[in-house]
């Protein structure tokens, strides 16, 4: 398989809310994070066949990956019309969701093009495409 699409209703975490800082000056990992990963466990349960198959046919010596995310929400305006600061910032986002779903033989540093965007929905989603490309 050399293209994994995944889809989820889930509200995608941003880095800021998935560590929190202790007295002692070092990060950990949060509640929240907690939460989300093992929303995202769920989210490959479902596709685990796919996953094994795009693994199975990764070879990091020969192919990179280009990916793609859409990040729904429905704080993505304000009354106003403008750009909710509540709407996630998507790079911060992007990096939870990467670091999860891509916690098995696969490394996110394989990633050599991200193609990412928001855009307003009813219910907050997400939907995913990782490709292999040849090099």
């Amino acid at each position: 398989m050399r293209e994994l699409i995944i889809k989820a209703d889930i509200k995608l975490l941003s880095l800021n809310k998935a560590f929190v800082a202790l007295r002692n000056g070092r990060r950990v990992r949060s509640k929240e994070y907690t939460k989300f990963s093992n929303e995202i466990k769920k989210v490959k349960s479902i596709y685990a066949i796919n996953f094994k198959a795009f693994e199975l046919t990764f070879n990091p010596k020969k192919h990179e990956i280009h990916a793609e995310l859409i990040y729904i929400t429905p704080e993505l305006y304000t009354k106003a019309g403008t750009i909710s600061r509540n709407s996630g910032d998507l790079g911060n986002c992007e990096k939870c969701l990467t670091d999860c779903i891509l916690d098995g033989a696969i490394d996110d540093c394989f990633i050599t093009k991200w193609d990412m965007q928001k855009v307003y929905g009813k219910e907050y989603g997400f939907w995913m495409s990782l490709k292999i490309v040849d090099r």
